[in-house]
């Protein structure tokens, strides 16, 4: 899939170092002389220090059950630390090792603990679970972050220190959002800090209130993760993903928000944080935002804003939603919008909304406050979005696509959902302003036509393409 390769090629670039260290073997509390050389003398995770782990070298993980860890070696240029899980046929530390056992590849590296399972108190790791690849299925991961008590906690924190340089794929971030839990996050940190060049991609945030929350944070890249079965809580909203404080530079493309109780993607002034409150440059493309028939889901909108109105103007600034399919988000509040509780002054600041698919959704406004928001004017450039079998107020525009009736243009619009456009009403979706270069590709990266791309994250080509 081109953009797939794309996006993992401008990571690597970043991530690249002429440092190539050693490789080591790991198991939770290891094995003869712990060196790391091999399986029979693997390096005890319990006892590594915080500090002790190794500039451009690789920890591989055999699967068990890991105690909590801080990472803190010092940084050295842009040189990463590389932590994946161990397979039988990865580059080392596999079945030719010696002292092999089957179990190392086919079990799950679980890291876990009451509060946290890995604090970052410095820049440039890499945590890969190999195995999982954005799915929904945990089991299929090969690391696995996970909350085990009943204390608000994070699975992975950056909460100590400033961080540039993060990447995590492949990694299941299973919170605990059920009853007596405060508020749990799967990846967060401190609003008076930063982070910036983080890649997060083809991971599961299961079960968090809030799976991802960043301030302050800039050029990230969140692509082909699966977000689901977050909570809410009076003290917690249960936002998917959740920024502010000027987080410029993102990229959300291809991920799967499924079933988000408040909202799926949220922006903030966040008082205290230190910036502007303006959030810039984010480009969200391609992505499902998938509701459960007779829920709940959204009540603060697919794209929207939180600590909004007069004090609190403009949270989103150059901001690009296009190319989003929405379905049956059918839960209240403002309804299932792309920025209308925003309160934008007037100015547009680059504020656009194309080409996005909305099916059996209450009140899907862009940046046109029904049912809720601040009574402004619309001040969103928005055009050639369809809006099928949906209720409640809908946006006005020169070139939407419109049916009120129940006619579904999708392969199936229910569990196990198939979002890609039937043969039948697919045609009635073309649009217009394909996107450029290198993101002219659906979410399975199929091309999309350069003069009447189809509305909604998949491009119909007579089957599926994957």
């Amino acid at each position: 899939m081109y953009i797939k390769k794309i996006i993992i090629v401008l990571f690597l670039l970043l991530s690249c170092n002429l440092s190539f260290g050693a490789d080591y073997c790991v198991l939770p509390t290891g094995a003869g002389a712990k060196t790391g050389a091999d399986w029979n003398n693997a390096i005890d995770w319990s006892t590594i220090s915080s500090t002790g782990f190794k500039r451009g070298s690789t920890y591989w993980l055999g699967g068990g059950t890991y105690a909590i860890k801080t990472l803190s070696t010092a940084t050295s240029g842009t040189t990463y630390i590389y932590i994946k899980k161990a397979t039988a046929g990865g580059t080392a530390c596999n079945s030719s090792t010696a002292g092999w056992d089957a179990s190392y590849g086919t079990h799950q590296a679980i890291v876990t603990g009451s509060t946290s399972a890995i604090t970052l108190t410095t820049g440039y790791w890499d945590i890969d679970g190999v195995t999982g690849g954005g799915s929904s299925n945990g089991a299929l991961y090969g690391i696995k972050l996970a909350l085990n008590g009943t204390a608000a906690g994070v699975e992975l924190s950056c909460r100590q220190a400033d961080i540039t340089g993060l990447s995590v794929k492949n990694v299941w971030f299973s919170g605990f959002a059920a009853s007596g839990r405060l508020c749990p996050y799967g990846i967060t940190h401190s609003v008076t800090q930063t982070v910036s060049n983080i890649y997060l991609g083809h991971n599961l945030f299961d079960s968090n209130v809030v799976q991802i929350a960043f301030y302050r944070a800039s050029n990230v890249t969140i692509a082909y993760n699966y977000f689901t079965a977050n909570g809410s809580t009076s003290s917690c909203h249960g936002e998917q993903l959740t920024a502010g404080g000027t987080s410029n530079n993102w990229l959300i493309y291809g991920n799967t928000f499924y079933n988000s109780l408040v909202g799926g993607v949220v922006l903030h002034d966040c008082a205290g944080c230190g910036g502007s409150g303006y959030n810039t440059g984010w480009k969200v493309y391609n992505n499902l935002f998938i509701g459960v028939i007779g829920g709940n889901s959204v009540t603060m909108g697919v794209v929207d804003c939180a600590d909004s109105g007069s004090s609190h103007p403009d949270i989103m600034r150059d901001f690009e939603v296009h190319h989003n399919t929405i379905i049956n988000m059918t839960g209240h509040g403002y309804g299932a919008g792309i920025g209308h509780s925003c309160y934008q002054t007037g100015a547009h600041h680059s504020v656009t909304a194309y080409n996005n698919l909305f099916y059996n959704t209450w009140n899907p406004p862009i940046a046109n406050p029904v049912g809720g928001g601040y009574g402004l004017a619309d001040t969103t450039i928005h055009d050639y979005n369809a809006f099928y079998y949906c209720t409640g107020g809908i946006v006005s525009e020169n070139n939407m696509k419109r049916d009120d009736a129940n006619h579904n243009p999708f392969t199936s619009s229910s569990e196990p959902y198939d979002l890609h456009l039937n043969s039948t009403y697919h045609s009635a979706l073309h649009v217009s302003n394909p996107l450029p270069s290198p993101y002219n590709v659906d979410y399975d990266g199929a091309a999309r036509s350069s003069t009447a791309p189809n509305a909604g994250a998949y491009e119909y080509s007579g089957s599926k393409s994957y």
